[in-house]
């Protein structure tokens, strides 16, 4: 929802593609600053606490950008500051919510389980933007906002319902610094792990079509916040059908396959938006592209975790999230929109995307094992 109220609100400021995609991907400098020390720490603390304080910034980040467009007196570099703090912050919270449901969950049910968290933040894309479109059309972006407000306030205070025995502090005996070193050293030494982070960063390119919808909807479509809420939503639709049907199957064998076959599909469902001037073509595109999102994430998570000692998950996993961030997304599709237009971005996107797949799955063993 945040993502929708935000690129509309500045495309509003400013009728740029660029400040959109500025806006929602810088950012991604912030969560790549604070993912990895979220790493180390939530290997060296309890995730209930860390994420406590991240929900509470966030929320607190989303209540300023509230009060400033409301007073009408906010400016882009308000969105952009604010919105820095609340998507760094949530690089922490991303780590430490699949930390604490590894912690859990038996192993043969960690897939099934992430699929959960997958559907529930599926529930979250396809009610969100669609609220927030009607509402932003209604009465305009200062209701949207509050309206986000007390969204994360609930976010809140679910996590004070977290069970507190879920996961404890781990002892440390050597330096965060050290355990940094050690994390990176064993991301970079070993070859499935890397080959897993370099497709976790590759996903920004087909991602990239999150920056190129405002202007798709208004300018290619003819349509309004509206219709590009419910196209968000759609998208979230097809991700939570995607993530249902992973946590209802419980497991899956051969999970490297099942990333390569999501990612060819993905691929062909963006060259679809490249050349789309329907908007039940643009629904139906998103639609897929949303079920192979959750069906490639889920995966690619599941395989991180199992394939990965236990003291070296919120490292691993923060490293992920600073490749694989959303932010960076929307930088390069605004970049890159900018620079060689909407078509080509879509095209080049999907084609990297496949090629960097089968080279994955071809040269590394342990992928093609992988169960």
């Amino acid at each position: 929802m945040r993502g929708m109220i935000i690129a509309w609100l500045v495309l509003d400021m400013t009728n740029s593609q660029l400040w959109v995609g500025l806006v929602n991907g810088l950012p991604g400098i912030a969560i790549a600053g604070l993912s990895l020390a979220g790493g180390v720490l939530v290997d060296r603390a309890n995730p209930k606490a860390v994420l406590l304080w991240v929900r509470l910034t966030q929320a607190a980040a989303v209540f300023v950008i509230a009060f400033l467009v409301t007073a009408g007196v906010a400016e882009v570099w308000h969105i952009l500051l604010l919105v820095f703090v609340a998507s760094g912050v949530h690089g922490i919270d991303t780590v430490a919510s699949q930390v604490a449901v590894s912690g859990l969950v038996s192993r043969d049910r960690l897939l099934s389980a992430l699929s959960l968290m997958r559907v529930a933040n599926n529930i979250s894309q396809i009610v969100g933007p669609a609220l927030g479109g009607v509402i932003f059309a209604w009465m305009g972006a200062p209701a949207a906002l509050w309206v986000l407000v007390a969204a994360f306030g609930l976010a809140l205070l679910a996590i004070v319902r977290f069970p507190a025995g879920s996961a404890q502090p781990r002892r440390r005996v050597t330096s965060a610094l050290r355990d940094l070193k050690d994390g990176l050293r064993y991301a970079g030494r070993t070859q499935h792990v890397r080959w897993l982070l370099i497709l976790g960063g590759a996903c920004i390119l087909p991602a990239a079509f999150h920056p190129l919808m405002p202007s798709h909807v208004r300018d290619t479509l003819g349509a309004g916040p509206r219709e590009l809420g419910f196209i968000i939503g759609i998208f979230g639709a097809g991700g939570l059908l995607g993530s249902l049907a992973l946590a209802l199957r419980r497991d899956v064998s051969r999970k490297g396959l099942a990333m390569v076959w999501s990612a060819l599909i993905w691929s062909a469902a963006l060259a679809g938006l490249a050349f789309s001037h329907s908007f039940y073509v643009t629904a139906g595109c998103m639609f897929v592209i949303g079920v192979m999102w959750s069906v490639w994430m889920n995966n690619l998570n599941t395989l991180l975790q199992t394939t990965v000692p236990t003291e070296m998950h919120g490292r691993v996993i923060s490293i992920n999230k600073i490749v694989s961030q959303g932010g960076m997304a929307w930088l390069v599709g605004g970049l890159l929109a900018t620079a060689i237009g909407p078509t080509a971005t879509f095209l080049l996107a999907a084609g990297v995307f496949t090629v960097l797949h089968i080279l994955a799955y071809t040269g590394v063993p342990e992928l093609r094992q992988a169960d």
